[in-house]
């Protein structure tokens, strides 16, 4: 491993590939005994977690490399309970009591 945390190969090359990442990614998950899930999944839960958490939408979508607008388009799902309790909030609960959601 370099200095910044990637492997290289038997020829001391870095990882130049999306398929290179994944494959040391599915190494690390096996040496670690944890579940080895896609490369994508883990990027997908750690954005998902990051906006959760109250990390801002420009923030995460820059840690991605994405475009904010894109960013919501694909995560945007995080938003549903922060979006019931803002109406909870302003309605004083009906909006969960007339069933809304």
């Amino acid at each position: 491993m370099d200095r910044h945390g990637a492997d290289r190969d038997q020829q001391g090359r870095l990882p130049d590939s999306a398929r290179d990442y994944s494959k040391a990614f599915r190494g690390h998950c096996t040496a670690a005994g944890v579940p080895v899930i896609r490369l994508h999944d883990a990027r997908h839960t750690a954005a998902t977690r990051m906006l959760d958490s109250g990390t801002t939408l420009s923030a995460t979508a820059k840690w991605l490399g994405h475009d904010p607008a894109m960013t919501l388009r694909v995560y945007g799902h995080v938003y549903d309970d922060a979006l019931a309790s803002a109406g909870d909030v302003l309605f004083g609960g009906m909006s969960r009591a007339n069933g809304e959601r």
